[in-house]
């Protein structure tokens, strides 16, 4: 496959964006370069007059190849003004701007297989917005930034399990299935994701390894008919399942580990790490508060994050935002691959599934100090954009602990008592 050719763009067209100029982007992360866009920069003439000097550009020490834009000393891009505006956007005739600053915060990942996949990072502030421009409006766009990002990008690949690494091929067939079921809205949320963890518990067996390597377009009909035929069996384990202590508390770990959204680079004395340990201890015991782990949390105990979801409602729009951030990963597949912490497909489906229960425990956490019984669109857009980096760069999704805490808690019936301490048995609906 030669690696400008772009066969398809896989993404969720109902994820919606509308640019507040707030400077989000300009000032949050390392603004980096390429060759080519370093010697047009070098070029401009800015409005005091004079060429950008050597000393705002510098190799990056992440990148190789690449160089980074400095900051001033409020920490911000050398490029902002007093006004906190970019001046590159009042030098007319003159298309200097970084591709970085032009494409975020659409995220998009090359694949080996050709394809092209995209999404909008919710950390954002001005993703998720009601009335803001659909992502599916804007093929040409991500049309024309691809091929650039595709010449600098490390293509994404992936296998579907360490014990079965059947090929991307082989993933594109099942995940048509799983995205199928988890798109069904005629049947309960909960068993959707229920229904898929039973299907990965199925294929994880040795003999059935074969079904997988060898999926094709009748995988997606097969599994489709197994849920519909199977729909009294799952209704009835569901409703069966219980959260034991063990589960709860492993469960409050890795909520921690949602909020975990550490730049791998930055440096950490060993104090703030010990007292980041601490308060994963102490929350995942049923104490501590969630704020002790990200600032932008929830101030709210391990023990109330698990009491207040099950008896709180949820707005028409707070779901509509949640179908923007998880149906975004879903469908782009964001959550497998070189750039999601190298996961396999099968363990980045049940990060993904999990995330599901978490985005819920936080947003009803948000609602808990504001006395009221309804989860709405800013609830659930704090939920989201406090756990959209942990995908991509949480250093806590690369240790082996958590992703033991991944296949245990995804296991079917493991997953059926979570769902149910969360959402409720359908007897209580």
């Amino acid at each position: 496959m030669e690696k400008s050719a772009i066969t398809k763009i896989d993404f969720y067209p109902g994820q919606r964006f509308s640019c507040q100029r707030c400077g989000f982007c300009c000032n949050s992360f390392e603004i980096k370069i390429t060759a080519k866009e370093l010697a047009k920069l070098k070029k401009v003439v800015l409005p005091a007059g004079g060429n950008p000097p050597d000393e705002w550009f510098s190799p990056s020490l992440t990148s190789k190849g690449l160089y980074t834009v400095a900051r001033n000393a409020d920490n911000k891009c050398v490029f902002i003004d007093a006004s906190g505006g970019c001046v590159l956007h009042n030098i007319s005739g003159v298309n200097c701007k970084a591709l970085i600053c032009r494409v975020f915060p659409v995220h998009m990942v090359n694949w080996a297989d050709g394809r092209c996949s995209a999404e909008l990072r919710f950390i954002c502030p001005a993703v998720g917005s009601k009335t803001g421009t659909l992502l599916g409006n804007q093929p040409e766009i991500m049309d024309k930034i691809a091929k650039p990002l595709r010449e600098r990008q490390i293509l994404s690949d992936t296998r579907y399990s360490t014990a079965n690494p059947a090929s991307l091929r082989a993933v594109r067939q099942v995940h048509v299935a799983f995205k199928n079921i988890l798109h069904d809205e005629t049947v309960p949320l909960k068993t959707r994701l229920y229904s898929v963890s039973r299907i990965i518990a199925f294929h994880a067996i040795k003999c059935n390894h074969e079904a997988i390597v060898l999926a094709d377009d009748n995988f997606s009909v097969d599994a489709l008919e197994f849920v519909r035929k199977a729909a009294p069996v799952l209704k009835k384990e569901l409703s069966n399942g219980v959260a034991s202590l063990g589960d709860r508390i492993d469960f409050r770990i890795l909520i921690t580990g949602y909020l975990r959204d550490d730049d791998e680079f930055a440096v950490n004395s060993p104090m703030t790490r010990l007292k980041k340990l601490c308060a994963h201890s102490v929350f995942s015991a049923g104490g501590g508060s969630l704020r002790q782990i990200n600032p932008a949390a929830p101030d709210v105990s391990g023990w109330q994050c698990l009491t207040r979801p099950r008896r709180t409602l949820v707005s028409v729009e707070a779901l509509e935002v949640f179908c923007q951030f998880f149906y975004g990963k879903l469908d782009s597949m964001h959550f497998c691959g070189n750039t999601a912490h190298d996961f396999t497909y099968e363990l980045g489906m049940k990060h993904l599934l999990l995330s599901l229960p978490v985005t819920f425990v936080l947003a009803a956490a948000f609602v808990a100090k504001k006395d009221k019984p309804v989860i709405d669109r800013e609830d659930m857009l704090q939920a989201v954009r406090l756990m959209d980096l942990t995908f991509s760069r949480s250093p806590f999704f690369r240790l082996r602990l958590t992703k033991n805490l991944l296949n245990k808690l995804s296991r079917p019936a493991t997953l059926a008592g979570l769902l149910n301490l969360i959402f409720g048995k359908p007897a209580d609906k």
